[in-house]
């Protein structure tokens, strides 16, 4: 069994890292060690100079070395943090500096695209609607609007995220299904894709969700290219790392949390899940699928919504099935009629296309929010959300595991955390 996990963790180097950069970033905030972070590069200059030492010495006695070179990475990398998160938080006050050209070009043509949206025979909830899931535009959402999509458990397809950005890319890389497999070819593939992921995720914004998944789009991408295959964990962990360095504070970003911690369940979930009925037939698996991955996402993100919203919503099984399904054909089919030129042949017809399944998308949107057992709040606080998240970690290892210990650990967190609930409920009022 340790084996096993040493293996797991050794296909996934990325995630020790990403780890340590976060517990750096957290010493920082919380307690100031700009400069007694300098002794942590001690022990990593002693390390070397012990691994030096010992090169010289027989093979038998050199057996520690990969611990050695561990505690060397342990070091810079939290050394690195805290210097990184340091200078952000000198930054935090400055004014913010003027818009680029490239801003504001992306920022115009968002403009012209909610613009070119607001030719369709559309009310003012469904413009905003379609101009929310296809470019992140949402100055013309109402807080009842989120409210209903809240409800019915799909606020995230209002705002750009790796499901976007992948339908663009996918849409693209059907276009360009005609060109052989050479490795000229194959370059010019990858490269356009990464050029219109990026562009895209500019148009929207650059919210955290749409980098996050033009960030893992290029990694995986530039293996493709390479003739390699990507590792999924990885290339979540190397865009989760980059997007922290570049800004130590998306930590604390919502988005940010709850893009990744989608992402991260449905990579560990989704497999286990659809394997738990066995479809064979493709228009089966399809939807089976989809359930799939919107009921590992809802796990994923369920502590971090009560955390910050107080309500879940117990009908999101049912409105994402369809939804999703509709989204998928909307967003390409808007998207590709803004970029039709007026009067292209066949335009009025995918002009219909789209204004039809706009209307229905905010109609179901509508009907499941008005349930009566559509949502219910449930509040948590700090500790409800840390002990969620490890209890869900310690069930899932002990499912896959079957591991006695990790399942009395789960059993004895869940045990109390329900303690915690009704000591809170009962001395806190």
């Amino acid at each position: 069994m340790i084996e096993r996990d040493h293996n797991e963790w050794n296909k996934r180097p990325l995630s020790r890292p990403l780890f340590l950069w976060i517990v750096g970033t957290l010493c920082e905030v919380c307690y100031p060690l700009q400069y007694l972070s300098f002794a942590l590069l001690v022990p990593a200059i002693a390390a070397l100079v012990c691994n030096r030492g010992r090169r010289s010495a027989p093979r038998e006695l050199r057996l520690e070395t990969p611990y050695i070179w561990g505690a060397i990475l342990t070091f810079v990398v939290l050394f690195l943090a805290i210097q990184r998160t340091a200078l952000a938080e000198r930054h935090l006050d400055d004014p913010r500096p003027a818009p680029t050209a490239w801003r504001r070009a992306a920022h115009a043509v968002q403009g012209h695209i909610v613009e070119r949206l607001g030719q369709l025979r559309l009310s003012p909830d469904e413009h905003a609607v379609l101009a929310s899931i296809t470019v992140n535009d949402r100055s013309g959402m109402t807080r009842d609007l989120r409210r209903r999509f809240s409800t019915a458990g799909v606020a995230h397809l209002l705002a750009v995220s790796g499901f976007h950005v992948g339908l663009v890319s996918g849409a693209l890389a059907l276009l360009l299904g005609f060109l052989p497999p050479t490795m000229p070819c194959r370059l010019f593939r990858c490269g356009l894709m990464i050029l219109v992921a990026w562009a895209y995720a500019a148009v929207s914004g650059l919210s955290a969700p749409a980098v996050r998944a033009a960030t893992m789009l290029t990694i995986y991408l530039i293996g493709v290219a390479l003739r390699r295959t990507p590792e999924p964990y990885n290339t979540l962990f190397a865009s989760a790392l980059l997007m922290l360095f570049v800004d130590p504070f998306s930590l604390f970003d919502v988005g940010f949390q709850l893009t990744f911690a989608a992402v991260s369940f449905i990579l560990l979930l989704t497999p286990r899940i659809a394997c738990l009925i066995d479809v064979r037939r493709r228009w089966i698996a399809l939807p089976w699928r989809l359930v799939a991955v919107s009921l590992a996402a809802q796990v994923g993100t369920f502590p971090l919504c009560c955390y910050y919203f107080g309500r879940i919503s117990l009908v999101f099984l049912f409105a994402n099935l369809f939804l999703v399904l509709s989204a998928t054909l909307l967003i390409p089919m808007a998207l590709v009629w803004v970029a039709l030129p007026v009067g292209t042949p066949g335009s009025f017809g995918l002009q219909s296309a789209v204004e039809r399944l706009t209307h229905t998308l905010v109609a179901v949107v509508d009907r499941f929010s008005l349930l009566p057992a559509a949502g219910a709040p449930m509040r948590f606080d700090l500790v409800l959300l840390i002990g969620s998240y490890a209890v869900l970690l310690l069930g899932i290892h002990a499912a896959t595991r079957g591991s006695r210990r990790t399942l009395f650990a789960s059993l004895g967190g869940t045990l109390s955390l329900i303690i915690y609930t009704l000591a809170q409920h009962q001395f806190g009022g």
